[in-house]
Formats: C-alpha cells, sequence, structure tokens
C-alpha cells in the first residue's frame, strides 16, 4: 500500500496494510533484497500500530518512519523501524484531538542544525537555559507558567539522546552523560514546543 525505500545495507523496505492471517489486519513491514530476488518478512504489526500506508521516510538516524491508518478504536500512529536492530516501535498514537487515521504519509526530515537559536526558538513559548554553555547542571525554563511536559535532549542530526517528563514549571538536568559540544533541547508544554541550543563544555 505505498512506495519503496532503498538503503545503503542493499535492501529494499516496505510495507503491508495486511498479513494474510484471517480475522488480522495489522500488516507487515518487509525488504527485498535485489541482488538475490528474494523478500524477507521483518516484522508482524501487532501494538504498534495497524494498517500501514505510504512509504517509509529514511531519518538521518538511520531509521525509516511509516503512518498506520489504525482500525476499530485504533485511530492511527507513526511507526519507527531500525535496520540495525530490527526494533519496531510506536512514536506517536492520534486520537480525536490531532486526527486520525493518516493515508499515504508525506512525512518530512527537518533538519534542524540549519536553524539560529532565533528560528529555532520561534514558538508561543520562550525556552530559557542557564547556565548556556554549561559544565554540568542546566536549569531550564518555560515563561508561560505551564509546566514542562517533556524534555528531549537531540544530538544536531535530530537524533534523540535523552527524553524526560517532568511535568514541572521548571528542571535541573544533569548533562554530564554528554560529551563536550553543541546540541538542541526540546521542550514540550500545553502550549507548544520550544527548541533552543545549548552547549556542554
Amino acid at each position: 500500500m505505498g512506495g519503496f525505500v532503498q538503503l545503503d545495507d542493499g535492501f529494499i523496505y516496505s510495507a503491508t496494510t495486511e498479513e494474510g492471517v484471517e480475522n488480522a489486519n495489522a500488516g507487515t513491514f518487509y525488504r527485498i533484497n535485489h541482488f538475490t530476488n528474494t523478500i524477507e518478512y521483518i516484522h508482524t504489526l501487532e501494538f504498534e500500530g495497524t494498517r500501514p500506508k505510504g512509504t517509509f521516510t529514511e531519518s538521518p538516524n538511520g531509521r525509516l518512519y511509516i503512518t498506520c491508518s489504525g482500525e476499530g478504536q485504533d485511530n492511527g500512529s507513526i511507526v519507527e523501524y531500525n535496520p540495525a536492530n530490527g526494533e519496531v516501535t510506536k512514536r506517536h498514537s492520534f486520537n480525536a484531538g490531532d486526527g486520525t487515521a493518516p493515508l499515504y504519509n508525506e512525512l518530512a526530515i527537518v533538519d534542524l542544525s540549519s536553524l539560529s537559536i532565533r528560528e529555532a526558538s520561534l514558538s508561543k513559548i520562550v525556552l530559557n537555559i542557564f547556565p548556556n554553555p554549561s559544565s554540568d547542571i542546566i536549569t531550564i525554563q518555560l515563561d508561560n507558567q505551564q509546566p514542562i511536559k517533556s524534555i528531549q535532549i537531540l544530538d544536531l542530526k535530530g537524533s534523540e539522546l535523552f527524553v524526560t517528563y517532568p511535568e514541572t514549571y521548571d528542571f535541573q538536568l544533569n548533562t554530564s552523560f554528554l560529551s563536550n559540544g553543541t546540541y538542541l533541547l526540546k521542550v514540550e508544554s500545553n502550549s507548544g514546543n520550544a527548541i533552543k541550543k545549548f552547549i556542554k563544555e
């Protein structure tokens, strides 16, 4: 029910909406080895989502993403497949508040590393990080007096390195596990998201 994407590993990846089992329409992920002309079914969807539609989108982190249209009480989802270890992860479940049954996705990868701090921070909320640069502990605050729902640390390619769900108005984060360098901090609240660069020294 979608197109194909070819990776550097020599395989072509795609998905089906059904798995050939009576009364079970979750769908499968499969790959084609174009050198040997063989097809390998690599995963049958279950709790991650049902009825994938569209074409996998390859992320700079090497993982593949696709939307599932859902079925019954399942309103659809965004699913991640990691070719390196075969792991399949549901990354988002749609509901009545943000839409249902996505079809034939046109997922796009946004390279946040090309954004300046000012551009990356354009949002309904203002994100404050201090000290910045920092050697260890950073304090994270929002200006909208709403609790922080989630905090993600991303590298400059957009790959997730860390996530936490503090549900507090400000949060102190120990960054000692990070190597020295520049990172992106993404914070979500009920008013929206904000992204800002920070430097670990």
